[in-house]
């Protein structure tokens, strides 16, 4: 494999992980960033960078244009709860109940499949996240 293909590989890994943490119910991810004692905005945040690198992704065939376009749609939707005027999307309530964050989830898990089935990655499972046993 080469440098390149390592690349393409971890950010296709790394896609997948911020993937899952979107995809897990309201209440797994609030368990997680309590833990981690984290804001919820890290969810985007991790996700924001996991995307940064897509074109090395592209560019390895690891991942189709169709896919891309849709993970840039997830991150429009999480764009569009951004900014302090809508700091209380990201309460817990919010991550609970927003239709916002449920379209974000329902969007990460189809689309993890479709990831799955194109590249061969998997997603970690809500246990291995729970255990911070994901890499």
């Amino acid at each position: 494999m080469t440098d390149g293909q390592a690349d393409a590989a971890a950010t296709v890994r790394n896609v997948v992980r911020a993937l899952a943490r979107l995809a897990l119910p309201a209440d797994a991810q609030i368990e997680l960033l309590d833990k981690a004692h984290l804001p919820s905005d890290e969810l985007a945040l991790d996700y924001e960078w996991s995307i940064s690198t897509l074109w090395r992704a592209r560019e390895a065939g690891l991942i189709d244009r169709q896919i891309e376009a849709e993970l840039r749609r997830i991150d429009r939707d999480l764009d569009s709860i951004s900014g302090p005027e809508r700091d209380g999307l990201w309460a817990d309530d919010a991550l609970r109940t927003h239709p916002v964050w449920e379209q974000v989830r329902k969007r990460a898990h189809d689309l993890l499949g479709t990831i799955r089935s194109a590249t061969g990655f998997s997603p970690p499972s809500e246990d291995a996240f729970r255990d911070g046993k994901f890499d």
